[in-house]
């Protein structure tokens, strides 16, 4: 199964009492699609045509 996300991604740092300082990423997902994938070794690229990039 394929999975495609379209989103964005955001980092977060802040310094806790003690003076560490920590970190996070969010992942913030806008639309998902499911689809079929093709079996490993077909074609000459594994990648979709509509593919962005």
């Amino acid at each position: 199964m394929m999975i495609i996300a379209a989103g964005r991604i955001s980092t977060h740092m802040w310094e806790s009492e003690s003076g560490k300082k920590n970190y996070s990423t969010d992942v913030t997902v806008s639309e998902i699609s499911f689809g079929e994938s093709k079996k490993m070794g077909q074609g000459d690229n594994d990648v979709p045509d509509d593919m962005p990039f």
